[in-house]
């Protein structure tokens, strides 16, 4: 995934990059791409490049780490409410037992996201990499 941006501030080898209106995102640490628009939304990049403040960047976050957290947020928490629904119906058989499998099924997947989620929040520094320094726009 790419986004482009501007270096608010430069600490060693890692640059503050405050993301375009355009491909600015909210709160998930993964994936700053989504249609959900928050103007300004700040990330911390590895400045391989040398970019300095003000200078016009596109950073670019690995694709298995979009793909693993896609694949955790969609996928894990539907699964694991089909699997807790199948032990609460055919093992311990039970409407009632399928309806709280189900509910404690979702519940585990949706802890495991946000668990995922403070993981990268943690290593949020070297999620992205500054691609290229991109020429400042004319106006």
């Amino acid at each position: 995934m790419t986004l482009d941006g501007l270096v608010d501030k430069v600490e060693g080898n890692m640059c503050a990059v405050r993301l375009a209106d355009e491909s600015s995102g909210h709160d998930c640490s993964a994936c700053a791409g989504c249609s959900r628009k928050t103007a300004g939304r700040v990330v911390m990049a590895e400045n391989a490049l040398g970019a300095v403040v003000g200078d016009r960047v596109t950073i670019h976050a690995p694709e298995k780490t979009v793909i693993a957290a896609a694949f955790l947020v969609f996928l894990l928490p539907v699964a694991l409410t089909v699997v807790g629904y199948a032990v609460g119906k055919y093992v311990l058989t039970g409407w009632y037992f399928a309806l709280l499998g189900a509910l404690l099924g979702l519940g585990a997947g949706l802890l495991m996201c946000r668990a995922y989620n403070r993981v990268l929040k943690k290593k949020a520094d070297t999620v992205y990499k500054v691609e290229s320094i991109l020429p400042p726009e004319e106006e």
